[in-house]
């Protein structure tokens, strides 16, 4: 099992780094919304460069594998498999890239998002996950606006095509 961080630097271009998890006791993680996706076939769908939505989440993976790239950094690509984790805090930039390989390989994710108007969640993700670089720039803030309070109600970032990414390009 691995734990990757996706991160935007101070340069506001995207990038990896390797984590580790924190003291087991103090790891509380403030999430409004868990979602277990469905297993579904892998058909080489593809999602470009997109930023993590409102505060960032933590994906799982259960199944099969997917590839992620960043645009900046000397690893440039993470190809997540079973029991690896990845840490999003891509909220500003570019974003990152998705992409699910063909063959037809069972996927399943467990996607876990990261609870808005909290005093300092980089606080929590810091105790949560240790290694993170001197050039994160911390997740405060949500891209393309979010709600001024209380909960997002869920579903995709309006900017996010479905159906680009189902046809895979």
């Amino acid at each position: 099992m691995a734990i990757y961080g996706c991160y935007t630097g101070k340069d506001m271009e995207t990038y990896f780094c390797d984590l580790q998890l924190g003291n087991p006791r103090s790891v509380n993680l403030p999430i409004y919304s868990v979602a277990i996706g469905d297993p579904r076939r892998q058909t080489g769908t593809w999602q470009d460069l997109h930023p993590s939505t409102f505060w960032g989440s933590l994906t799982i993976i259960m199944r099969g594998q997917v590839e992620f790239g960043v645009t900046a950094g000397k690893v440039r690509s993470v190809i997540g498999k079973a029991g690896d984790m990845f840490v999003f805090v891509d909220t500003k930039g570019p974003g990152h890239s998705t992409h699910n390989p063909t063959g037809g390989e069972w996927f399943e994710t467990v996607n876990c998002r990261f609870s808005d108007s909290i005093e300092d969640l980089w606080g929590y993700l810091q105790t949560a996950f240790t290694g993170w670089p001197e050039n994160v720039y911390p997740p405060t803030t949500y891209a393309y606006g979010g709600p001024a309070e209380g909960r997002h109600a869920g579903g995709l970032d309006p900017k996010f095509d479905m159906k680009r990414f189902e046809q895979g390009k």
